[in-house]
């Protein structure tokens, strides 16, 4: 098992200092056509603008010898691993910030959703993670899809694997699901497994910032309460998630604690963004 991140730690700080010479984890997937999303999100598309035997884009003088090639991709929010925004779900008709969805201009078709009472929908996060790996916990290579991660299950896999979460800390569920992630029909078959509403709440009174899950919706789908775990962390503790996570690389180095980093696009009135977070990990 690798060094655990010390609990003494001072914040971010402590944890940059205690992972020194640490181990990358990249957590996202790889984006690439035919890209795993959900309903909602339009697919992915990646084309070059120019090739190397064009002169697009050459500056005046510039030799011949030197040629430069561009891209552009279009992909929806939600589209591939993402960090879900503070304006991706409204409760009693509010956004996290106290914004009321019913304002003029607060959701726009080809502006996105403003929230008036913050500056962004996103942060940056730097901060402890955590990773519970239910596979390792449950003995089996992915969970059932029928699997509810309830506050028992929460504290027993906790438990299981000698970590804690509290304040400031960003907590991390595998379910096994990154191991099939290029199946888009075995990934998005429901039911997927996840956390129900009473965990979310626990995970809130613990003063976690953010989530996150390999799986596609996160919380336990469909669930007795759809989307309820979600209305629980966004519009009522402000509670960032993310989702569709590739956490193989942290469970082959029985990685449960790590500095974890997450740097969304700063895109104005986004409820979502593609990321690649990742995790600095103790050697």
């Amino acid at each position: 098992m690798n060094a655990p991140i010390p609990s003494g730690s001072s914040g971010p700080a402590g944890l940059i200092a205690a992972g020194a010479g640490a181990r990358i984890v990249q957590l996202g997937h790889v984006l690439r056509p035919g890209q795993t999303r959900n309903g909602t999100a339009p697919p992915y598309s990646h084309a070059l603008t120019n090739g190397f035997d064009e002169e697009i884009g050459s500056v005046p003088g510039q030799s011949p010898s030197i040629r430069g090639v561009s891209d552009m991709i279009s992909l929806g929010c939600h589209t591939g691993t993402h960090m879900d925004s503070l304006a991706h779900v409204s409760y009693n008709g509010q956004l996290f910030d106290g914004t009321k969805t019913s304002d003029q201009g607060v959701a726009d078709y080809f502006g996105g959703v403003v929230m008036k009472n913050l500056a962004e929908n996103f942060r940056p996060i730097v901060a402890r993670g955590v990773l519970l790996d239910f596979p390792r916990y449950l003995g089996v290579d992915r969970a059932p899809q029928d699997y509810v991660i309830t506050p028992q299950e929460l504290a027993a896999c906790a438990a299981s694997q000698h970590v804690t979460f509290g304040r400031g800390d960003v907590v991390l569920f595998r379910m096994g699901y990154d191991t099939v992630y290029r199946n888009v029909d075995e990934f998005l078959q429901m039911p997927i497994p996840g956390p129900d509403p009473d965990t979310a709440r626990e995970l809130v009174r613990a003063g976690i910032v953010a989530t996150g899950a390999d799986t596609m919706p996160y919380e336990a789908a469909p669930g007795a309460e759809p989307m309820q775990v979600h209305a629980e962390l966004i519009p009522k503790a402000g509670v960032f998630i993310f989702e569709m996570l590739d956490l193989r690389e942290l469970s082959e180095l029985d990685a449960t604690e790590f500095l974890f980093v997450a740097l969304p696009l700063r895109i104005e009135g986004g409820t979502g963004s593609p990321i690649n977070p990742v995790a600095l990990v103790a050697r």
